[in-house]
């Protein structure tokens, strides 16, 4: 599966990944991990989406910190600070990123939420992105 049939997949569901705390933006990062990318880039277990920034699996993926001279790659893990509704947020970059906005793949943003495409305005909550790095099998 790539990043366009994940999308048409899942938007407009509630996807739950652990079934726990409901339609969470971490279970459909989770979901898109497992689906697209493969176990072996799936995050380890954390309290809260912002925590991914630094605990991930560092062999599977570049990290980027934002700035206002890139914008990150279709498919990338674009996490934001825990100041972001308290507990951070994380989604997947799609298609149509640029230097002054992210369109990204989100659950639960606005909350509860289902499966979206919504176009982000960079500021400083915006923490960066891990960039998958592709496998060699």
């Amino acid at each position: 599966m790539d990043l366009s049939q994940f999308i048409k997949e899942y938007e407009n569901k509630f996807v739950h990944y652990d079934t726990v705390y409901g339609a969470q933006c971490m279970d459909l990062a989770r979901v898109y991990v497992r689906e697209v990318l493969g176990d072996q880039y799936q995050f380890p277990p954390v309290g809260i989406a912002y925590e991914v920034w630094n605990k991930y699996p560092k062999a599977h993926y570049d990290r980027i910190k934002n700035s206002p001279t890139n914008f990150p790659l279709p498919g990338s893990i674009v996490l934001w600070h825990w100041a972001y509704g308290g507990t951070g947020h994380i989604a997947v970059a799609a298609e149509g990123c640029d230097r002054k906005t992210l369109l990204c793949v989100t659950q639960n943003d606005p909350k509860n939420s289902p499966t979206i495409i919504k176009r982000y305005k960079y500021n400083w909550m915006v923490l960066g992105w891990l960039q998958p790095i592709p496998s060699n099998s």
